[in-house]
């Protein structure tokens, strides 16, 4: 496949560059999320620079596939609202199934990449309240099982 890409600066000048896609090579793999069995919606993303950023999202069992252009080592990034989010370095030498990767770690509600007093303040905000970026056993209310869930992954 050819493709044509039109890049424009801030002052309005336009580059273009021609590139010649081949078929690439797949990366799968599943991760999950602790406390459902629900594991749609993450956020899996493959990286290396700025230049090449691969994402999907999992399907209900938390199956991702990604498609990369070239070999290399690449960071694999995995990420829900209210959960821990999780990233590995990986080498890519062709087709690739990963098999399991993680269970992202849930209690993370402030976003700040740990389990800390700061979710606490989060859950006594929100307590009882329709929050579903917050929820995590899926009835989209921030409630006792997610309570549950923070108190038994703080500060590990």
């Amino acid at each position: 496949m050819i493709v044509n890409i039109i890049v424009y600066d801030k002052f309005g000048q336009s580059d273009n560059d021609t590139f010649l896609l081949g078929p690439g090579h797949l990366i799968s793999g599943i991760v999950n999320r602790e406390g459902t069995t629900q594991d749609s919606g993450i956020s899996v993303i493959l990286s290396k620079d700025t230049f090449y950023t691969f994402t999907a999202l999992t399907t209900d069992t938390g199956y991702f596939v990604l498609r990369t252009l070239i070999f290399d080592t690449y960071l694999l990034s995995c990420s829900k609202s209210g959960y821990v989010s999780y990233s590995l370095n990986i080498a890519i030498s062709g087709d690739t199934n990963l098999g399991f990767v993680y269970e992202l770690q849930a209690g993370d509600f402030n976003g700040d990449g740990k389990i800390n007093i700061l979710d606490a303040a989060m859950i006594k905000k929100y307590y009882g309240q329709t929050k579903p970026e917050m929820d995590i056993n899926n009835d989209n209310i921030l409630g006792k099982e997610e309570r549950d869930l923070y108190l038994q992954n703080f500060e590990k």
